[in-house]
């Protein structure tokens, strides 16, 4: 299977994977918004509506019963006006409630129990006002019912609020647990796939790469040894480019080898044409007893020539074929070069969606906020109904007192005042009850916050564990350029051995066309003797300067083992 194809596969699950957790936490986080905007739109706006109600209903009482305990009189006979605007506004809380979601039933029961127990109330202040104390105990004593169902309904509202709220409450934290699980799980699986793609690069690639460029450093960089071979044998690019390397190995090494003999034999004729020139310079008295051994001498190193140029022009062709393996070989080098970009481009993307799962996380950050200050605005709305408790049973003990000074004519009145004051104290234990509720709801928006923490603390470890992969694939740019390097230095060494067959091969020609005027010197010998001499002497200068030529060659040869 092709290398390409092996990361195409890792790349796909892991982008597979990343979509999935990318929809999960989107969708958990649409859920949970809708959970809070549904918290904050209905269940706190109930809870307020409801504390309100019930100042509306507590207020009610005081201001009837205050009139009934002033008998109406100048500057305290504005109460049954402010009773009236509680009324009111106790009316329109109803009607408020009845769009948050609250029963019809419940709230038409409350509203009938609020219009008896505002009525009685009234007629119970103008007995006190208009008949005296006896009639007005009498209708104190119709008015108690009334004002013990209204408490009771009250206090059923207060629970209905409260069951609401907290439920709201409950499922948020239970949304939000549910999210950090999944989303804990999700991050191990991408950060295990993660670290097998890193351990499957390494197998796949580095190590193979290495191999080849431990080689390619040996024959570069050290003894010349053109008998190693790279052992890969997989069915990939990088095995494509160690039979493409072993080939081009076993060509040069076909080269070399052919240069060598060839070299040592033309050395070996360059030494024998040498010593047989000296030879007839030095004897030029016997030279016509020696024509024939010249004419083959002559005659042997022409057609040493022509063998040299042959095997020269042998060697050229299997340079260009060297070359054209060294390209396809930088081909292989380049398209694993971009595959490994094409890796690259798909973690950017990984750390792409990585940084939007943290900006929609910023969003949950923002409605916690939201409920957060809800949650202070009822403890105000919760510290407003204490201190009215508190005046209601200021004012209650004051009417204690006035009853007291008033003999058996205030006895009722004391009784009024007795239920005022309980009325009050209920009402400062309610406010305990939601400042202990407004504590829950806090800690439990404290908490929630944590966790988030804890999320954006993960999804920083997604982040560096993409820049990690991300470095690695980054690593594996760098060795293949490396490989790339040393096949350009490779091809320049191929260019100087043409251009140094180029003048082995002239040279050859040169001493073909020595050979030649030999060939014809012995012919014409008995024309000029000093010609035959003088030509002796070019010829063993040509030889030594074409046997030097040949041991500088060998000189280069020997460099390489074959």
């Amino acid at each position: 299977m092709k290398i390409s194809t092996k990361f195409g596969g890792m790349m796909l699950v892991i982008v597979l994977l990343t979509g999935f957790l990318m929809f999960f936490t989107i969708t958990s986080i649409n859920s949970i918004k809708d959970i809070t905007m549904e918290h904050q739109n209905s269940n706190t706006p109930l809870m307020i509506t409801a504390l309100s109600f019930q100042k509306d209903v507590i207020q009610i009482q005081q201001w009837l019963t205050d009139v009934s305990a002033t008998r109406g009189m100048p500057g305290f006979d504005d109460g049954f006006e402010i009773a009236a605007d509680y009324y009111e506004s106790a009316k329109g809380r109803i009607e408020d409630m009845r769009g948050l979601g609250v029963e019809a039933e419940l709230l038409d029961i409350l509203s009938g129990e609020l219009d008896g127990f505002y009525y009685m109330g009234i007629d119970m202040a103008n007995a006190y006002i208009n008949e005296g104390t006896d009639e007005g105990n009498r209708y104190m004593e119709q008015f108690d019912p009334y004002a013990e169902r209204m408490e009771e309904s009250v206090a059923a509202l207060l629970e209905r609020a409260d069951t609401a709220f907290s439920t709201g409450n409950d499922m948020i934290k239970a949304s939000m647990d549910d999210l950090y699980s999944r989303t804990v799980i999700l991050f191990t699986i991408v950060i295990a796939i993660s670290i097998f793609s890193y351990f499957a690069v390494q197998s796949l690639v580095i190590k193979r790469l290495r191999a080849v460029t431990g080689v390619l450093k040996d024959i570069s960089e050290g003894d010349g040894d053109l008998t190693k071979r790279v052992d890969i044998k997989t069915k990939d690019e990088i095995g494509d480019m160690a039979v493409y390397f072993n080939g081009f190995s076993d060509t040069i090494h076909g080269i070399v080898t052919t240069i060598k003999e060839v070299s040592e034999r033309a050395s070996q004729a360059a030494g024998e044409l040498s010593a047989a020139s000296q030879h007839s310079a030095a004897a030029a008295e016997q030279v016509a007893q020696t024509i024939g051994e010249m004419a083959e001498g002559a005659a042997s190193q022409a057609e040493s020539t022509v063998q040299g140029s042959e095997e020269l022009t042998i060697l050229g062709n299997l340079i260009e074929d060297n070359q054209r393996r060294m390209e396809e070989f930088t081909e292989a080098s380049a398209r694993i070069n971009q595959i490994t970009s094409q890796g690259l481009d798909v973690i950017d993307e990984l750390a792409s969606k990585t940084e939007e799962s943290s900006s929609a996380i910023n969003g949950i950050f923002q409605s916690i906020a939201k409920t957060n200050e809800s949650s202070e605005k009822i403890s105000y709305a919760s510290g407003l109904i204490k201190s009215i408790a508190e005046q209601t049973n200021l004012l209650a003990l004051n009417a204690a007192i006035e009853a007291a000074r008033a003999g058996e004519h205030g006895k009722g009145f004391a009784v009024v005042a007795d239920e005022i004051r309980k009325l009050a104290e209920e009402s400062t234990a309610s406010t305990k009850v939601i400042d202990e509720r407004i504590a829950s709801l806090q800690q439990d928006v404290a908490e929630a916050v944590e966790t988030m923490d804890r999320v954006e603390r993960i999804l920083k470890e997604q982040f560096q564990n993409v820049s990690f992969t991300e470095s690695r694939y980054r690593e594996i740019a760098g060795e293949i350029q490396k490989s790339i390097e040393t096949v350009e230095v490779i091809t320049e060494a191929g260019r100087q051995m043409e251009q140094k067959k180029n003048g082995v091969l002239d040279t050859i020609q040169t001493l073909s066309s020595i050979a030649e005027e030999n060939a014809a010197a012995t012919q014409q010998i008995s024309a000029s003797m000093q010609e035959q001499t003088a030509s002796a002497e070019s010829i063993a200068q040509e030889s030594e300067g074409l046997e030097q030529l040949f041991n500088e060659l060998q000189g280069i040869i020997k460099k390489f083992k074959v």
